[in-house]
């Protein structure tokens, strides 16, 4: 390689050349006929188109020259590939440099030399066009415009040879496309079939069905089985699509002991089997005579595979001769093999899981049966302790010591405390069985009744509680208000040494009729970002079973209200956002915070009641925000206007 090629971009402009697929080609009459006038315009005996390869120059078209290549290292190419122009050479002797080159002291004798780059549209040089004389020569203006003028059809006659090329590659890639479509068009209504089958009514006899029938017809073939494998090898034809004339093997069991011992594990490993002839096939003699019996000449295997194993095996026969199977049977089969048994798992999961929500259903109707019994039942003998506890005080209280006197206290107060549990107990169980129909709620008017209820904490702790402009949801009111109610007395009691401040928030999140909620109450929620929790949308972050997705993965075509109700206080440690929702958990104890534990677990009972979610963000001393969601069913009702009317009040309390 001559000094300077290291200069160019040596790896594209081979890469180019390649494009053409031109290389070692057929002599062509074009290129030929380019030469010949290029050498009769020139006046020379030698004229080549020359294409340069990564170790050769190779001649497309050669006139006067008896080689149809060269070592790359060999002539004067070099110079138009270190020049990119045109390069002409009157008299190689004249130069004592290109005197001893090898074209020029041997053969071809080299005196005369002038060549044109085959420069590409792309800017690559491939080759060249060039025209040699054994004795010296000068060229004219006119002569060189023609010879550039050549090697720019050289390159015009390249390009169509390739575009040629690539339509009839595309008209092979059409050809081919069309065969798969077809192909596909044949599986795709195969597999719409039995996904319908499987979608309609996941019954495993249909779905078997359905798929012998379809492959039979599909594959022209004689006998289509699907074989359910037991635990000792053996096995029954569950489905069967046969044509006339062959025995008919559905509902046989059968118990091949060769298939047990040579066979089965293979299928279990996921095996795929295509006999063409029996008679010749490497199996086993005895698995031949198995076959034989029921008239198979040719067959094709395919296992059935669950998450536990194998359930069985999907299997076209055919009778009338040997068969050769092409691989898109094969591919077809196992396809639908596959697709059986995802139906097969599926159908074991629906019947897990229905007895499981069975279970459950009946579970939890005990269990509020139970909670809702065992409370009321323990009423009326509290009453009576209560009672008896205060007749003794009352009567004999002149003849009691101070102990007596306190330990009366406590049980009066432990009944009091029992009291109190029982009735929260019983409303915790009365959430789902006690409930009212959902309805049009104004959240204004449930804010001002759970204020209303708390009047007297807010007044005593002298708290200021604004809100945003609330919406109206559908819900049950009696419930909403409860939520409300307990979100903010537990943001009352839990106070740190200041007052509390406490923010009740509320923005609409996803589908489109929600961006313009989203916008009204994007300032109230920045505002009340800058407590426990971050900004906006960060809020959302997962903290367990009680967090949903983050706004970025809410479903845009279900919207729904966003409520927040944060505070001031005392704040939690991350760790305990999620046993604070669980019944009887506490953080506290009664000495510092009274309470039975069972508020947040009524909250969060009554918004998956209301088809949402809650969760908590807090950080210790920095307050918490409460967040809880209900699904804005308003967008699909007559009354959706009703959502946008609570905008226009006021807010603040």
């Amino acid at each position: 390689m001559k000094a300077g090629f290291n200069s160019y971009k040596e790896a594209e402009r081979l890469a180019a050349l390649r494009e053409y697929q031109i290389l070692d080609t057929e002599p062509e009459e074009a290129y030929d006929n380019l030469a010949r006038l290029a050498a009769f315009i020139c006046g020379t005996s030698i004229a080549l188109v020359n294409l340069i390869a990564e170790d050769r120059q190779w001649f497309k078209a050669k006139l006067g020259l008896e080689v149809s290549e060269m070592p790359r290292n060999v002539g004067l190419s070099y110079l138009c590939l270190e020049r990119r122009d045109i390069v002409v050479v009157p008299d190689t002797l004249a130069d004592e440099k290109l005197a001893a080159n090898p074209v020029v002291i041997d053969y071809p004798y080299v005196r005369f030399y002038a060549g044109v780059p085959l420069t590409t549209p792309k800017g690559d040089i491939v080759g060249t066009l060039c025209v040699i004389d054994q004795a010296p020569r000068e060229l004219n203006q006119k002569q060189m415009d023609a010879l550039q003028a050549l090697s720019r059809q050289v390159i015009s006659q390249m390009e169509l040879r390739r575009n040629l090329a690539e339509v009839s590659r595309f008209a092979e890639e059409l050809k081919q496309t069309e065969t798969e479509l077809k192909r596909q068009h044949l599986r795709s209504q195969l597999f719409s079939e039995i996904t319908l089958k499987i979608r309609e009514s996941l019954q495993l006899p249909e779905i078997l069905q359905t798929t012998v029938t379809e492959v039979q017809k599909l594959l022209q073939a004689d006998r289509v089985v699907i074989f359910r494998l037991h635990a000792d090898g053996s096995g029954t034809v569950v489905q069967e699509a046969v044509l006339p004339g062959w025995p008919v093997v559905l509902g046989q069991n059968i118990l091949d002991p060769c298939f047990k011992e040579s066979y089965i594990e293979k299928y279990r490993q996921g095996r795929i089997s295509a006999i063409v002839d029996i008679e010749h096939a490497d199996i086993q003699a005895c698995h031949r005579e198995f076959l034989r019996q029921f008239g198979v000449k040719a067959n094709l295997v395919v296992p059935i595979l669950i998450r536990d194993g194998i359930w069985g095996l999907l299997v076209a026969h055919q009778c009338t001769a040997p068969r050769q199977w092409s691989s898109f049977e094969l591919e077809l089969l196992q396809h639908l093999a596959n697709q059986i048994g995802i139906a097969l798992s599926q159908a074991q999961m629906l019947e897990q899981e229905t007895r499981q929500r069975q279970e459950l259903t009946r579970s939890n109707a005990e269990l509020e049966q139970f909670a809702y019994v065992a409370s009321h039942d323990l009423q009326e003998p509290l009453r009576m302790v209560t009672s008896y506890l205060q007749l003794l005080e009352r009567k004999y209280k002149t003849q009691l010591d101070s102990n007596a006197e306190q330990f009366i206290n406590y049980a009066v107060d432990g009944a009091r405390r029992m009291q109190t549990l029982i009735n929260d107990l019983l409303n915790y169980s009365r959430v789902s069985t006690r409930g009212q129909p959902f309805e049009q709620v104004d959240c204004q008017v449930i804010f001002d009744r759970a204020i209303a209820n708390l009047k007297v904490a807010i007044e005593e702790c002298g708290g200021a509680i604004t809100h945003d402009p609330l919406p109206v949801v559908r819900a049950d009111p009696t419930q909403l208000a409860q939520v409300l109610q307990n979100l903010i007395g537990n943001a009352i009691k839990f106070r740190g040494q200041q007052p509390p401040k406490i923010h009740v928030g509320a923005v609409r999140k996803g589908g489109e009729a929600g961006e313009a909620g989203e916008q009204r109450g994007r300032g109230a929620e920045e505002q009340g970002s800058r407590g426990a929790g971050g900004a906006g949308e960060e809020l959302l972050t997962q903290h367990g079973l009680n967090a949903p997705l983050p706004l970025t993965a809410l479903s845009t075509q279900h919207s729904e209200w966003l409520f927040s109700v944060r505070d001031n206080g005392i704040g939690l440690e991350t760790q305990y956002a999620e046993r604070i929702f669980v019944i009887f958990q506490r953080l506290h104890g009664r000495s510092q915070y009274p309470g039975t534990g069972i508020g947040l677990a009524i909250c969060k009972k009554i918004i998956e009641r209301h088809g949402g979610c809650i969760w908590v963000e807090s950080e210790p001393g920095q307050g918490s925000t409460f967040y809880f969601t209900i699904p804005d069913r308003a967008e699909q009702s007559a009354t959706f206007l009703e959502a946008t009317a609570p905008f226009t009040r006021g807010s603040g309390y």
